[in-house]
This record gives C-alpha cells, structure tokens and sequence, in this order.
C-alpha cells in the first residue's frame, strides 16, 4: 500500500530477514528479526510456549469478572483462547475513562487481544509489546534496533528450545539485531553473511511478511 516497512529501516544490504511474528498496522512495539529461518520457525511454534507480554490501554474500567474471563479464555472465532496472565493497572477517569492491562500470551493469533478485549466488552485503544521473553523492549524508541548481546541470543536460543534440541555450537556466534521501526530511523547496511535478529517498537510490515502471530493484537 505504499506505506514504510520495518523492511525500510534495516537497509537493502541486510540479506533476506524473518520477522519473527507481527505487529498490526495499529500496533506497536518490540519486533524481533534474524536470518535464521529455523530460529523463528521455533520462536513461532505453539509447543514452545514463548510468552509475548503486552500492554494494552482499554476502553473503561474492567471489573474482576472482565478480567477473570479474559484470564481462563474467551471465545474468539469459534475457538476458546489459551489461559492468559492479565495485570490491570491504572484507571485513568479523566474524560472517557481508560485501564492499562498488561497481558502476557503463549499462543498468537490474528488481532487475538484486540478480540479477547471485545468480548468482554473493553476495546482496546493502544496496544504496545513489551517483552517477547527473554528479550524485552527496553529502552528502544520507535524507528530504533540493535543487536542482541551474546547472554540474549544463548536465552533466547534456549527459549526456542524443547527437550533433547539444543541449539546448535555454531548459533551461538550468531549476530542478532533489534529494532524499532519507523521510516525516520536511521539504518545501515550489513553483511547477509551475518545473522541478524531486530526488535521493532513500531512495526508496519507488509502482507506479505505478516504471520499468525497475536502481534498485532
């Protein structure tokens, strides 16, 4: 549709990067990006249960049988959603009154939270991903990335892993990269011989890099 892409910000010489899940056009926070395919082909798995946190800011003040519901699951295009961790934190009253909820999912589906909230009758104004456990967002600002550390790769290797798979000797070596992305942010090339892994704060990614990942909630 002719708007900038997470894509954009991480330059043409960057080889070919999977975003590990999404983040819809109306969201925003961390993205995680690699050239390992395998990696987040893990990450993604619904067996590994990788927990995603987010904080969304709703229409009202859910009262405990909101939260309680939104807690066991809720049915949400004919099927019933995962047990959730939900946070709620403040009520802002002033004018049409809002509720931080900070919603921690092992599971993703298309726009999940933005329905979970519905349905209980609590639509969601903002919606940012803080956390895609190990790893959190931090200090990174729309547009930004960074690499990740040799201590995040290793936990975030060990995230993706279930059982005797254990990663591999030659990943650990491996260069990963977060970012947050808006077309201001600035961007350099880098070698397609390295594998790369972004966070992005406000990710617009194209159809055609979107999965079933909740990202977008």
């Amino acid at each position: 549709e002719g708007r900038p892409t997470v894509i954009d910000l991480l330059g043409r010489n960057a080889g070919y990067i999977y975003p590990v899940g999404r983040l819809d056009y109306d969201s925003e926070g961390l993205l995680l990006m690699t050239t390992d395919g395998e990696l987040a082909e893990r990450l993604t798995h619904p067996r590994h249960e990788v927990e995603r946190v987010y904080e969304a800011i709703v229409a009202g003040n859910p009262d405990e049988s909101a939260i309680d519901k939104l807690r066991r699951g809720v049915y949400i295009d004919g099927r019933r959603t995962s047990a959730a961790e939900i946070f709620r934190g403040q009520t802002v009253k002033s004018g049409s009154p809002t509720t931080k909820l900070t919603i921690t999912l092992r599971e993703g589906r298309s726009r999940q939270i933005r329905k979970m909230c519905l349905s209980v009758g609590h639509p969601v104004r903002s919606l940012t991903r803080i956390s895609m456990r190990p790893l959190s967002l931090g200090r990174l600002k729309p547009g930004e990335w960074r690499e990740l550390t040799p201590i995040e790769l290793a936990a975030l290797q060990d995230a993706a892993t279930t059982g005797p798979a254990r990663p591999r000797r030659d990943q650990e070596s491996r260069a990963v990269r977060l970012a947050s992305t808006q077309p201001s942010a600035r961007t350099r090339g880098e070698s397609p011989a390295k594998t790369e892994s972004r966070l992005s704060d406000k990710v617009k990614p194209e159809d055609e890099l979107l999965e079933d990942d909740e990202l977008g909630a």
